[in-house]
């Protein structure tokens, strides 16, 4: 029943960036959930110290997927690079001092971030 709620769209997307990232770095990819802070990151590479959302269109989601990624770089050393990977163009976030990449699906994976 749950599968019928899921957005496909997103969750495809979401699972490409999966692929993608398993491919690039392996085991050292990681995501993160926290129930006490709130905060839900896609995925975290610490070799690249990097937190990564996926959403696949920002209009709605703008604001819970860079509150995650601020909230994540404030409570973590090390974290250089903040992106979002989505469908629409790509941009510069600026949040509370922080710069957060928007990066299209299609670049994001033909390797363009890393």
């Amino acid at each position: 029943m749950s599968l019928l709620l899921v957005d496909k769209p997103s969750a495809l997307l979401e699972n490409a960036v999966a692929v993608y990232l398993k491919r690039r770095f392996g085991e050292e990819v990681y995501y993160f959930k926290s129930t006490q802070t709130g905060i839900d990151i896609d995925f975290f590479i610490p070799g690249e110290e990097c937190a990564i959302q996926v959403a696949y269109s920002l209009e709605t989601e703008e604001d819970r997927e860079t509150k995650s990624l601020v909230s994540f770089a404030e409570k973590t050393k090390g974290i250089r690079r903040l992106i979002i990977v989505t469908n629409e163009g790509e941009r510069t976030i600026t949040k509370d001092g922080l710069t957060i990449e928007v990066i299209p699906a299609y670049k994001f994976i033909l390797g363009a971030a890393f």
